[in-house]
C-alpha cells in the first residue's frame, strides 16, 4: 500500500502551496490563499488520493484493504503534515 503526505508549503516567492506526496514523489501541487485553505487543501488532496487507492484495492480484495488517516503536527510552526498509512 502506498504512503501519503500532504503539507502546506511557502515556495521561495512567498505564496503558499498543498502538496501531496506518494511514496516520497511529489504527485500533485495546488496553489492556495491562504494557510486556512492551504490546510483544507492538503486535507482534500490527501483523502482523494487515499479514496482513490481505496476503491481500487476494494476491487482487488475488499475485506484485506482499508486505510487509516492522522493528523501529525510538523515540526515547524504553523504548518500540519497528514499521513496515511495501511490499518494494524
Amino acid at each position: 500500500m502506498d504512503q501519503f503526505v500532504a503539507q502546506l508549503e511557502r515556495q521561495p516567492d512567498g505564496g503558499l502551496v498543498a502538496v501531496l506526496y506518494v511514496n516520497g514523489g511529489r504527485a500533485d501541487t495546488r496553489p492556495v490563499g491562504s494557510v486556512r485553505q492551504g490546510k483544507r487543501r492538503a486535507h482534500d488532496l490527501l483523502c482523494a488520493a487515499v479514496d482513490a487507492q481505496v476503491k481500487q484495492a476494494a476491487a482487488v480484495d475488499r475485506a484485506r484493504r482499508t486505510a487509516h488517516v492522522e493528523l501529525v503536527p510538523w515540526a515547524r510552526a504553523g504548518t500540519t503534515r497528514m499521513m496515511a498509512h495501511p490499518a494494524r
